[in-house]
This record gives structure tokens, sequence and C-alpha cells, in this order.
């Protein structure tokens, strides 16, 4: 029958506190990279990203409305959180006053099929109302717009003034109340008297640019 370890034994005391410290220790380190995982952003790009929309740019920008760029990679699940924010964002703008035309900009490699197309995300983010999809073949436009993650939101003007460039979630597969969803609410709601705001983006990496095409599609 195996004893019970004496608290009074001072070794077994340190060995104990050793191990609650050990346990301690790998509690604090797998809150730590889980807060840096939900927190990270590879984006890089937006701080130096165009004020006007670039001119060879092969993305349809609408002259009657305002131009919003939903930039997405159709695999990652983190974009769920994001479409949800942006989701929000539409039901809060005044449409009526500022119409906006959505882009679905989908990152995608370069010898993609079609089924890149026909992803869960993708589905559900062309139910947004006035958008379309454009399917960016290893991610030629999203280099053109210094778009580097997933969930990155562009408001345009329709002079192509940028108003609105960056993230609308809390942090990466999160959703809730945060600075860049209310910032594009403003910017869609006072388009004459907004100023362009950077915001940080969560969520997985965009295909890199390669030579190929790039495609529209209307639904």
């Amino acid at each position: 029958m195996p004893q019970l370890m004496d608290s009074s034994d001072p070794k077994q005391s340190m060995a104990w506190r050793w191990i609650i410290v050990c346990w301690a220790a790998v509690v604090l380190l797998g809150w730590v990279a889980i807060s840096r995982y939900e927190f990270s952003t590879t984006d890089r790009g937006l701080a130096g990203s165009q004020l006007t929309w670039p001119e060879s740019s092969s993305i349809p920008r609408s002259g009657e409305s305002n131009t919003l760029l939903f930039f997405i990679h159709p695999l990652c699940p983190c974009t769920n959180a994001s479409l949800h924010e942006l989701e929000r964002v539409i039901d809060r703008a005044d449409l009526a006053r500022f119409p906006v035309s959505i882009v679905v900009v989908a990152s995608v490699p370069k010898r993609s099929g079609r089924d890149w197309a026909n992803t869960e995300i993708i589905r559900s983010a062309l139910q947004l109302p006035n958008s379309q999809l454009h399917l960016d073949y290893g991610g030629i436009e999203s280099n053109r717009f210094a778009a580097d993650v997933s969930g990155t939101t562009l408001l345009y003007s329709r002079d192509g003034n940028q108003l609105f460039a960056g993230g609308i979630t809390i942090s990466r597969g999160h959703e809730g109340d945060n600075v860049g969803a209310s910032r594009l609410v403003a910017a869609l709601n006072q388009p004459q008297t907004i100023e362009s705001t950077l915001t940080p983006v969560f969520g997985c990496q965009l295909c890199g640019e390669v030579p190929g095409p790039t495609e529209s599609i209307i639904p």
C-alpha cells in the first residue's frame, strides 16, 4: 500500500512547491501563446497603402456609390468573424443615403480550381447587399491594395479616395464591439467628412503575388 506524502518532510514539501510552480508556468505559457495567436497580425502593408484607388487595378469601382473591398482567404476560419462584423456594420449603415458597392476579393492560389470560388465563406459573403465576387489569382490585387491579411476591409469614395483601411474584429476569430467596425460605420455614414483611418487586421495570410490572371464574377 503506497504511503501518503508527509507534508512535514521538507524535501517533499519542496517537491510539491516545484510541481505547483511548473504547473503554473505551463498554464501561463499556454495563455500567452493563445493570446499571441489571437492578437497577432501579419499585416505589414496598410500603413503604406495608397490613399487613392490604384489605376492599375482590374477590380471594378463604382462611379455612382462608394466601393467597399473585402479581402478574404476562402479557407480561413478566422474570416467568419470579420464577415459577421461586416454584416453588423452594413446593418448600421445608412445605405439609402450613402449606397455602397461591395466587392469580395477572394485571394486564391494561381493554379486553384473553380471550387475555390464556392466555399462556405464566399457563399456567405455574397449574401451581403449589392455584392460581387472577384477572384484574385496569386494575390495580384491584394498586393496592389497592400492587403496582407484575410479580413482586410477597404472603403473608397466614388471619386476613388480611401475612406477606411484595416480590420473590423477585436482579435483573430473573435466578434464583438471594436474600434475598426465603429470607424467603418462612421466612414459609410459620413463619407464626405471622414478622414481615412487604419486599424489592425487579425486573420490568415493572403496569397502572395505571383503572375496570373484576375477574374470578376457577378452573381
